[in-house]
């Protein structure tokens, strides 16, 4: 897309005018256009629970339901909930365990909307993966595909689990791991599904600056199923999104 503005140019004393015209060049993908300004956005319930507790620093969350507190946190952004009570004498921050305010001005579907998940370009996805030769339809378990380390470059598209083992490790530089269902008209298939067991390793990075044509993100790890992380170690540059079915009813 090539952007042209032109502008007149003048001084105070208007012994100096003139025109100038900038043209800039902008590169537009559908995967640039995904925005995402929250730390975690959830349809259902978000809840704080273990030890030592999730820190986040640096962002906001909100739920389109509820937020629990069932164990220690480190936060410092803003909470917020879209949902109401199942009692209507109850208070919309009720379903806010953060919401420390008089009036409960960060809970409610008056104060709050509900925001829509972004969806992942899943297709485009793909065909990244299958440009770069790393498209798995059959699913990635490393018993299968081999214990150890892997690496990659690029967007990683897997249909069907992925599910990595104690002392395996998966890296991706300039990409993504995507995990489709087998079905994705069916909302009933249970595919779809990452596991990284106790003692395997996640790491998604990036480069800077990113190589021209490499994927330039937001999305580090996306799958249509579960999300089970029981890694010692990851690290994620990036949007994690679990779920993912979408139909013509949303």
């Amino acid at each position: 897309i090539n952007i042209i503005s032109t502008g007149v140019v003048k001084s105070t004393t208007d012994k100096v005018s003139g025109k100038r015209t900038i043209k800039v060049q902008a590169v537009y993908t559908t995967t640039q256009k995904v925005t995402y300004d929250k730390a975690i956005l959830t349809d259902q319930a978000i809840i704080f629970q273990g030890s030592p507790g999730a820190k986040i620093t640096g962002g906001n969350i909100h739920s389109n339901y509820k937020i629990e507190v069932k164990g220690p946190y480190s936060f410092d952004g803003i909470a917020t909930t879209s949902g109401t009570p199942e009692d209507p004498n109850a208070p919309c921050n009720s379903l806010n365990d953060l919401d420390n305010t008089e009036n409960g001005d960060f809970s409610g579907p008056e104060n709050w909307p509900r925001i829509d998940i972004p969806e992942v370009p899943y297709d485009e996805l793909r065909d990244m993966a299958i440009a770069n030769g790393n498209y798995y339809p059959n699913g990635f378990d490393t018993n299968i595909e081999g214990r150890g380390d892997h690496s990659f470059e690029g967007v990683v598209f897997v249909e069907g689990d992925v599910i990595f083992r104690n002392g395996d490790s998966l890296n991706i530089t300039d990409g993504a791991l995507v995990v489709a269902k087998v079905d994705p008209d069916d909302p009933d298939d249970p595919t779809g599904t990452v596991e990284f067991k106790n003692g395997s390793n996640l790491t998604i990075e990036r480069s800077d600056p990113i190589p021209e044509g490499a994927y330039p993100g937001p999305i580090a790890l996306a799958a249509q199923g579960d999300i089970l992380l029981h890694a010692s170690s990851s690290s994620l540059n990036g949007v994690v999104q679990s779920g993912g079915y979408y139909n013509e009813d949303g």
